[in-house]
């Protein structure tokens, strides 16, 4: 009962983004054999504060992955007004997603930290005119390789329906949480084993794809207290991130 509970939940995911005829593969394949870094995995404020790290281009131009934004409370304003989260204290954040032309943030925070993200973005799209919309994804931690409604399959699944039904003019996509590794590297597995689906060999995709995913390890230092991802733990869900890869 279970595993046919299971199963629904990934299909009734997957079947909102097949009801059009697009499909993620109608480009040519990704490139695979980096790990994805540009000019920097880190963003770092004029301040020297790291706001962002694990950035990394899943597609450049298109989706960007990248860890949690630093919630870490600024030192209390003079003036005496509210303390804002160093990410969220200036325009900085705003301006540097604006220059990689990401219009739409999927986030993994639970609703207390999204609430503030979301606020930032609609204060700052409000005050510049340019464009940054916010959603919402729960993946709950202990369940991020499960098979369900809170795990990192089901965000995938919420993802690839999003991606495939944004049009070339919608800009790109930034997908982040925590240290943007484990719900984060399945996300982004997924899309990539999406986008290379029937015109690369399916094993050496699949080695490519566990090989970007590792990179987070090396790449997530900020949060050296965080497990380490392994291999293993994607193997496991390797069915059904190749079945998503082949409905979109």
């Amino acid at each position: 009962m279970k595993t046919r509970m299971i199963a629904f939940v990934l299909v009734s995911v997957s079947i909102a983004g097949v009801s059009s005829c697009r499909s993620l593969n109608s480009t040519p394949p990704l490139d695979l054999t980096t790990d994805g870094v540009q000019d920097s995995p880190v963003f770092v404020s004029q301040e020297g504060q790291t706001l962002i790290y694990n950035l990394r281009a899943v597609e450049p131009g298109r989706l960007y992955r990248a860890s949690d934004f630093n919630r870490t409370k600024a030192a209390a304003a003079a003036d005496g007004s509210a303390v804002q989260p160093l990410a969220f204290k200036d325009g900085q954040l705003f301006t540097f997603l604006r220059s990689l032309h990401i219009h739409h943030v999927v986030s993994l925070l639970p609703p207390p930290d999204y609430y503030a993200e979301e606020g930032y973005f609609q204060f700052w799209t409000q005050r510049s005119g340019y464009s940054i919309t916010t959603t919402p994804v729960v993946v709950a931690q202990d369940d991020v390789y499960g098979k369900d409604d809170r795990s990192g399959l089901h965000a995938a699944g919420e993802l690839l329906a999003l991606m495939k039904d944004r049009q070339p003019t919608d800009d790109a996509v930034l997908i982040h949480g925590e240290a943007g590794k484990d719900a984060i590297g399945v996300m982004a597995a997924a899309y990539e084993l999406a986008r290379t689906n029937g015109r690369a060999d399916e094993a050496t995709a699949w080695t490519s794809v566990v090989r970007r995913y590792l990179a987070s390890n090396a790449l997530a230092s900020p949060q050296p207290e965080s497990p380490a991802v392994t291999a293993d733990s994607l193997e496991r869900i390797r069915p059904e991130l190749m079945f998503l890869a082949r409905i979109f």
